[in-house]
């Protein structure tokens, strides 16, 4: 699906990684878009197949912010923080918790949540 400004729908993604696997060296994309939210994914968790339920938390958040005037949103196990991120952007949160459990990915975090 081609979006207003020209781009694609997620899978997409713009920046790529040189990884290690193995004896295999490849090639790894970080940079993803997914509804409103830019993001980088740097080595956190990301599973562009689970977008449809990333999807449907969004649609249930603005729904449950419009007909309670509020929304405050935990997210427990962030990753790369893209549930959250599309929680703030696109369901207007008022106040997100988000939470990580591996300290390596604080900054990744941090340059997500600055748009």
């Amino acid at each position: 699906m081609l979006l207003e400004d020209g781009r694609t729908e997620t899978p997409h993604f713009s920046v790529m990684m040189n990884c290690q696997g193995g004896n295999t060296n490849f090639m790894m994309p970080t940079q993803f878009y997914e509804g409103e939210a830019e993001f980088n994914t740097k080595q956190a968790f990301y599973n562009p197949r689970s977008k449809l339920v990333r999807d449907l938390g969004v649609l249930a958040a603005k729904v449950y912010r419009d007909s309670n005037h509020s929304l405050r949103v935990l997210d427990g196990f962030a990753g790369c923080g893209v549930r959250s991120l599309r929680y703030w952007l696109e369901s207007k949160a008022d106040f997100l918790w988000v939470n990580e459990g591996n300290p390596d990915l604080g900054s990744v975090l941090e340059a997500n949540y600055k748009v």
